[in-house]
C-alpha cells in the first residue's frame, strides 16, 4: 500500500527490485548489469530496465569509460536534504527544552509532509503534560497549531491545492471541518503570525504555534507548545511571546 492506495503486485516488486538494487552500491563504487542482476536475483533484461529507469531520474549514472554504473546526483541531492534536516532538529532541540522546562509542557517542531505536520522533534516536561504524539508522527494540517502555521505560511498555491483536494476530517466538536471557516482561519493566521489549536484535535488538549522562517522569509518548519487547555488559555500571551523570541533568534540561522 502507498499512500492508501494499494499497487498492484509487478509494481510494487519492481519498486522493491529498484531499492534492492540501489542498496547494492553500499559496497561497490561502480557494478555492471551482470553483477547487479546476479545481486538482486533478477534476469539481465528487467536489471538493464531498472538501471534505465533509475538513470533516467538520475538516481544512477554510467561511467563512459567502464560501462559500469554508480550513484547519481540525485541521491546525493536528497542525501543534502536529510542532513540539512537532522542539522535543523539538532539546532532547534535546546530551545525546544528550553521552552518546555520553563512552562512545564509539550513542544514539538514539524514539517508539512505525508499529508500533515510530521513531528521531527518532540520534548515533552512536567507532570502537566499529555499528548498522544511522538516523533514520526503526522498531526492534521487543519487541526492542529502548527499544520495551520504550514498551510498558512508554505503559499497560496500548496494551500489551495489543500483545499481542493484535503479531506478535512473531524476530530473533536471544534474541528473546522468547512472549507470557508478553514480559510478564513488561514487568513487570520497569516496576519497574526501564529495558530491556535483549541481542543480541535485532542479534547482537553490545547496549542499555540508560530511559522519558523529563514533569512529570506521562507517556510522551514513549524514550532509549537502544547499542554491542557486551562493552562494553555491563561498563559497564551507569554507562551507566544516566548515562542516569537525563538522564531526570531532561529531565524538568524535557519
Amino acid at each position: 500500500m502507498h499512500g492508501g492506495v494499494v499497487m498492484p503486485r509487478e509494481t510494487s516488486q519492481n519498486v522493491v527490485n529498484a531499492l534492492r538494487l540501489l542498496e547494492c552500491f553500499a559496497k561497490e563504487e561502480e557494478l555492471g548489469i551482470t553483477e547487479l542482476s546476479e545481486a538482486i536475483g533478477v534476469g539481465k533484461t528487467a536489471t538493464s530496465r531498472l538501471v534505465s529507469s533509475l538513470e533516467g531520474f538520475g538516481y544512477l549514472r554510467q561511467n563512459p569509460a567502464t560501462k559500469k554504473y554508480r550513484l547519481g546526483m540525485k541521491l546525493v541531492y536528497l542525501g543534502s536534504l536529510v542532513q540539512d534536516r537532522q542539522e535543523m532538529v539538532r539546532m532547534v532541540e535546546p530551545y525546544l527544552r528550553l521552552l518546555g522546562r520553563e512552562f512545564q509542557i509539550s513542544a514539538h517542531l514539524a514539517v508539512q509532509e505525508r499529508g500533515g505536520a510530521l513531528i521531527l522533534n518532540k520534548v515533552s516536561m512536567g507532570p502537566m503534560v499529555y499528548m498522544d504524539s511522538r516523533v514520526g508522527a503526522t498531526l492534521p494540517l487543519h487541526a492542529s497549531a502548527t499544520g495551520k502555521c504550514l498551510l498558512a505560511f508554505g503559499g497560496e498555491k500548496a494551500f489551495e491545492a489543500f483545499i481542493a483536494n484535503g479531506e478535512l476530517s473531524q476530530y473533536t466538536d471544534f474541528t473546522i471541518t468547512d472549507p470557508a471557516r478553514l480559510m478564513e482561519e488561514i487568513r487570520c493566521v497569516r496576519e497574526s503570525g501564529y495558530a491556535m489549536d483549541n481542543e480541535e484535535s485532542n479534547i482537553g488538549l490545547s496549542c499555540v504555534g508560530v511559522p519558523l522562517l529563514d533569512a529570506r522569509g521562507c517556510l522551514v518548519a513549524a514550532l509549537s507548545l502544547s499542554g491542557q487547555t486551562p493552562f494553555v488559555l491563561k498563559k497564551r500571551e507569554n507562551l507566544l511571546r516566548r515562542l516569537k523570541d525563538v522564531q526570531e533568534e532561529l531565524a538568524r540561522y535557519l
